[in-house]
């Protein structure tokens, strides 16, 4: 990931080595794409020689030397004269039997992030596509997103998010929590691990939150809230309320920001956790690029560095706190603001 100041082509002897690079990238990808679908990774947690990997996944010998020996380019594999094994340190996130593992995750950005040309030239020319990532606003999108979410929050945004909650001024005292937009059930259980006595709510759509009570632990504090945080009451108490990259589909965002500060104990804070674009949205790179191919197709729904905080104060919190924090994906912005 390239420092928030650090620029691609940052002298005229770099760029060709940058542009030559960036052909390379999607091949990478595609190394990695690939192994996923045939199953390379999970058949090399032990070594095996070309031949036996060849024969064990209906493969050419001589392509199948050609291609492991690429992915030990690219220092997925190791290879020594007993053969090949997928890297210790990449193991945990490229093989499917892992609790670590990113294989749904990885394969399902794709689907949403990448298009080939002549979808890409569609999309710049008729502002419409049958392409995936033109369904994100609609709810049947994301039934089935439990999976890959539950990947993300494991792997990934738990830690970051742990973080900013457990630092958060109320967090000893803290009792009703609510996950708005929750995906999955995993920080719930990671906040309880470490406060026992802490009541969760999961709010969702109602396909995810189908999906969300069909493996909740039944024996831990969780509740699960089916519905459109548009038209959704929040009747609750909460002494936290944490929004995670899921504002996006708010009809009216100052009065979203009004009922949850309504639903806040006199003590209590709200915590706004989304990417922030800044440059006149052309940084970071990670969102911009990464998010191209759904804002092509009607879906530009990155926000804006001081949209949030803004809301925010329109809607009445007190003494706003913002920070920006350094991710495995990206750049994030935290908006914290006290009912009172």
């Amino acid at each position: 990931m390239r420092n928030a100041l650090e620029r691609r082509f940052s002298s005229s002897q770099q760029v060709p080595e940058e542009l030559f690079d960036l052909v390379l990238s999607p091949i990478r990808w595609q190394l990695i794409d690939v192994s996923l679908e045939l199953g390379v990774f999970d058949s090399l947690t032990d070594r095996q020689t070309d031949d036996e990997v060849a024969e064990m996944l209906s493969l050419q010998h001589d392509q199948c030397r050609l291609f492991l020996n690429a992915l030990c380019s690219i220092d997925v594999l190791s290879k020594n004269k007993r053969g090949y094994k997928i890297r210790s340190e990449v193991a945990p996130y490229l093989t499917s039997n892992s609790d670590r593992s990113l294989c749904n995750l990885l394969r399902y950005l794709s689907s949403v992030r990448h298009a080939d040309k002549a979808e890409l030239k569609d999309m710049l020319r008729n502002g419409q596509s049958r392409h995936s990532a033109a369904g994100l606003r609609d709810h049947c999108h994301w039934d089935n997103s439990y999976k890959h979410l539950r990947e993300f929050h494991d792997t990934m945004s738990n830690p970051v998010a742990i973080d900013v909650i457990t630092s958060l001024p109320g967090w000893p005292e803290a009792r009703f929590f609510l996950d708005l937009g929750a995906g999955s059930d995993s920080l719930a259980n990671a906040l309880i691990s470490l406060k026992r006595d802490l009541r969760v709510s999961l709010f969702d759509l109602p396909g995810p939150a189908k999906a969300i009570e069909r493996r909740l632990d039944a024996s831990l504090p969780i509740n699960v809230i089916a519905g459109d945080y548009n038209t959704a009451n929040f009747e609750n108490t909460y002494d936290i309320i944490w929004a995670s990259m899921s504002l996006y589909f708010a009809q009216d965002i100052i009065e979203l920001l009004k009922k949850l500060r309504a639903a806040l104990t006199e003590k209590g804070v709200f915590v706004s956790f989304h990417e922030a674009l800044r440059d006149d949205r052309t940084k970071p790179e990670a969102h911009v690029v990464g998010r191209l191919v759904p804002s092509l197709v009607n879906n530009d729904l990155s926000l804006d560095d001081e949209f949030m905080a803004d809301r925010m104060r329109a809607a009445g919190f007190k003494k706003i706190v913002s920070k920006t924090i350094q991710t495995a994906y990206g750049e994030m912005r935290v908006d914290i603001g006290r009912k009172n």
